[in-house]
């Protein structure tokens, strides 16, 4: 049975903070998602409006950054405060990136995140998600939804050219929550699905794949180590897919 355990003393503990400056400062030196952003920044016009949808440590945002000679612009949304705390300080350099402490979804509002421990006693933050926790303990943190079309009306941009998601299974209610956003944009999307995660969230693989097929959307598993897209119909297993508009295939 897993347990609720006291956030307070878990992210506090001495072992804990030395963690958090060991994940900052990984976070800050490497750049292991460089080659990925690279490939992926010709789906990305010079310019571009960019999102990245649980921008975590900042590793694929601070690449966003860089592409175009530091032309786009770039939205981080991270909820969880451990997290975020490091993305701010990775991303502080980057006058082209928006931090934004609210996660998308398909309501305005509230909900509780879950956080799992790991048999070493520190957190799992690259595990944090929504809905219930089976496997592990875990810590929870009450954080603000909001829906992708409501920040869009509330920002008034007016462009989106490239979304990357990557929320451990609430991939769908992010899409559902900016349907017009992305129907009106057809930006381009980088996202992790894994069947595991989705039903945790009560829904299929196979209804994200819907959901963008219904839109005209093509789907394709990318090989960045021979920049080939391989085109796919249907949930293929755990992977990063790439969901590619109709204007642009």
């Amino acid at each position: 049975m897993t347990r609720q355990q006291d956030s307070d003393r878990i992210l506090s503990s001495p072992s804990q903070r030395f963690a958090w400056w060991l994940h900052m400062i990984k976070a800050r030196l490497r750049r292991k998602e460089a080659k990925k952003v690279a490939y992926l920044g010709r789906h990305v016009p010079p310019g571009g409006v960019i999102l990245d949808i649980g921008a975590h440590f900042g590793y694929f945002s601070k690449e966003f950054c860089r592409l175009h000679n530091h032309s786009c612009h770039v939205y981080g949304f991270e909820p969880v405060s451990y997290t975020r705390s490091i993305l701010e300080l990775v991303t502080r350099s980057f006058g082209n990136f928006s931090l934004h402490s609210t996660a998308l979804s398909d309501a305005n509002g509230e909900a509780d995140i879950q956080i799992p421990i790991k048999k070493s006693g520190h957190i799992g933050i690259g595990l944090s998600h929504l809905g219930e926790e089976r496997n592990r303990d875990f810590i929870s943190e009450t954080i603000t939804t909001l829906k992708l079309d409501t920040f869009m009306a509330a920002t008034g941009l007016t462009r989106i050219d490239f979304i990357k998601c990557d929320v451990e299974g609430a991939e769908l209610a992010v899409f559902k929550g900016g349907a017009n956003t992305i129907a009106t944009f057809r930006p381009t999307v980088f996202c992790e699905v894994n069947d595991q995660f989705t039903q945790r969230m009560g829904y299929r693989a196979a209804d994200l794949f819907d959901f963008f097929q219904q839109l005209g959307y093509q789907v394709c598993r990318v090989d960045v180590t021979t920049n080939i897209e391989h085109p796919v119909l249907e949930y293929a297993g755990p992977d990063d897919y790439l969901f590619v508009p109709p204007s642009v295939k």
